[in-house]
């Protein structure tokens, strides 16, 4: 039974459950229910889908998807889908609905409540199989023409790592520990790197991570029974605190990833340009408009690069040893399992006792 594709291999064939559950240890998930075993890996859509949270800035929206128009998508067949958080007037809208897209589909959604940002991410994106790539924008960013290129190519080279949370296109400044602040954080020679920090501007989730992050949040967002998601040693937990909690949904995210290890992979093109640029306008974030915090990064700017075992940073910027891996348990066994949902709590369990490799030859 080879779970990857939902289909039989051979007689006897062999099952890697490595990457099909997250660590038990967060409270209120359970991953014996929540494991990802039971979502195909069979593409049978979009090969990428864009995704943008927007409300009411037109020009934003207008300057965002001019940005993407520019990008080069290799032929791929590219999903666009607009979700606007119910809109108090029309103009976003009917630019949404009018605009001529030739990489692949476009869909407008609106909410018929407003939901404030963090529901808007929550409910961004849900993905179906293990092999779906998305990204999410808000409308206040521009991209990079290389971006596409860019996480395309990342998630084939370092999509397989089982502490990857996802990309950003976002050039990354914030140190969030205390007892670092000040410290910068290196442009790392034009160089890929792993931060336990994710960025929002312009993030590109794991499928598997961001499945059973929305599954949590059910539960540690459920009316009454919140769970507390500060981290004091953050000044994001600061933050957090004194602001509209529905309008930040990375304190949750920062919460879950420290829970399982987790690290965004960003990549700082040279001349201090990005692969997405904020331009910080007046709205969830800003009081009044700031204008752009980088320029996009352009060929000259830019090299890819793709080492073996980039560098991982804490939530100081400091260098994360190298992890000792596990050595690989093989058991070999005749399971009577009727269905694949019993077959599933049996292989979620042994993610109790054991976070290495796991390979089970089944008869």
């Amino acid at each position: 039974l080879d779970t990857t594709n939902n289909s039989l291999s051979s007689s006897l064939a062999l099952l890697d459950t490595t990457k099909n559950s997250l660590s038990p240890s967060l409270p209120l998930l359970d991953t014996t229910n929540n494991s990802l075993l039971s979502l195909s890996s069979s593409k049978q859509h979009a090969d990428f889908t864009i995704i943008v949270l927007t409300m009411n800035r037109l020009s934003s929206l207008k300057r965002l998807v001019e940005s993407l128009k520019q990008s080069d998508y290799r032929n791929d067949t590219v999903d666009l889908i607009f979700k606007f958080d119910q809109p108090s007037g029309v103009a976003s809208v009917d630019c949404a609905k009018g605009v001529q897209w030739p990489f692949g589909s476009v869909q407008v959604q609106i909410a018929n409540t407003n939901m404030g940002l963090r529901q808007s991410w929550l409910e961004a994106w849900k993905p179906q199989t293990l092999d779906d790539r998305a990204i999410i924008l808000e409308d206040d960013i521009t991209v990079s023409p290389l971006w596409y290129q860019w996480i395309q190519t990342m998630y084939d080279h370092y999509g397989h790592r089982h502490d990857l949370a996802g990309f950003s296109l976002q050039r990354q400044q914030l140190v969030p520990l205390k007892e670092r602040i000040g410290v910068k954080i290196h442009h790392n020679d034009n160089e890929p790197f792993l931060y336990n920090l994710v960025g929002s501007i312009g993030f590109a989730p794991n499928a598997q991570v961001w499945r059973d992050f929305i599954e949590w949040t059910k539960c540690s967002l459920c009316e009454g029974q919140e769970q507390d998601v500060s981290i004091p040693e953050l000044i994001l937990t600061d933050w957090y605190k004194a602001t509209d909690q529905r309008m930040m949904w990375t304190q949750h995210f920062t919460y879950f990833t420290k829970h399982y290890n987790l690290f965004t992979l960003y990549q700082h093109p040279s001349n201090s340009k990005c692969m997405g640029a904020h331009w910080r306008e007046k709205g969830a974030h800003f009081g009044s408009t700031l204008g752009s915090d980088f320029q996009t990064a352009q060929q000259e700017d830019f090299e890819f690069k793709f080492p073996q075992v980039p560098t991982r940073y804490d939530w100081g910027f400091r260098p994360v040893p190298v992890e000792q891996k596990l050595r690989t348990v093989v058991i070999t066994s005749a399971v009577g399992y009727t269905s694949l949902s019993n077959f599933e709590n049996f292989v979620g369990n042994l993610r109790k006792f054991y976070q290495g490799d796991v390979k089970m030859m089944v008869g």
